[in-house]
């Protein structure tokens, strides 16, 4: 997973997830359906959402923090 701080902040975001975190099911470029999960939050004081995606096996794949982004059920897009 990519270390800069959009990407790893969503690691520290994890106290509440379990009862303000939306669940969505996506499906990525490769055609594979992943379960996306978003939460509202900020970094660095500015406003946004944190994602997480996890594949089939129970693995994140990816985790992101999308600035100005609301719960949308997308993943990276505002």
């Amino acid at each position: 997973m990519k270390s800069d701080a959009a990407h790893r902040a969503a690691s520290f975001a994890v106290d509440d997830i379990a009862s303000k975190g939306k669940v969505f099911q996506t499906v990525g470029g490769d055609g594979v359906t992943r379960t996306l999960v978003e939460a509202s939050g900020e970094l660095n004081g500015v406003a946004g959402r944190f994602g997480w995606i996890v594949d089939e096996a129970g693995t994140l794949t990816h985790q992101m923090v999308v600035k100005g982004g609301s719960i949308n059920g997308v993943p990276i897009k505002p």
